[in-house]
């Protein structure tokens, strides 16, 4: 989607108030020199936070803007007395996560039916 990340991370940023309410689903917006760099969401439950949704534009990659986001959401996570966090990685995310000590649970597969 990086096609369209720049517009979302506009949405994102202007969202209505009644929208961003709802305390268990949040969205994030990294800035770098207060232009949008990343957006991430997460979604709060008694069970725990799901981490989903984060993206950094390429020209800020490399720079910590994923990785910040994610430490920012386990510390809110923390914050909530949430008992679990977990999140889903492709491969630009399952290096990073590793490193801030995420483990593998499982694996999610995706079908997709081709038939129209």
């Amino acid at each position: 989607m990086p096609d369209r990340l720049g517009a979302e991370l506009e949405r994102i940023d202007t969202d209505s108030a009644r929208k961003l309410a709802d305390r268990s689903f949040v969205r994030y917006v990294a800035r770098i020199d207060g232009v949008p760099a990343g957006a991430a969401t997460a979604t709060f439950t008694p069970a725990g936070v799901m981490l989903h949704s984060g993206s950094t534009l390429v020209q800020h990659r490399g720079r910590g803007v994923y990785r910040a986001m994610v430490v920012h959401r386990w510390l809110e996570a923390v914050g909530r007395g949430a008992p679990h966090l977990i999140t889903r990685a492709g491969p630009m995310s399952r290096p990073i996560l590793s490193r801030l000590g995420f483990r593998e649970l499982a694996e999610v597969y995706f079908l997709v039916d081709t038939i129209r």
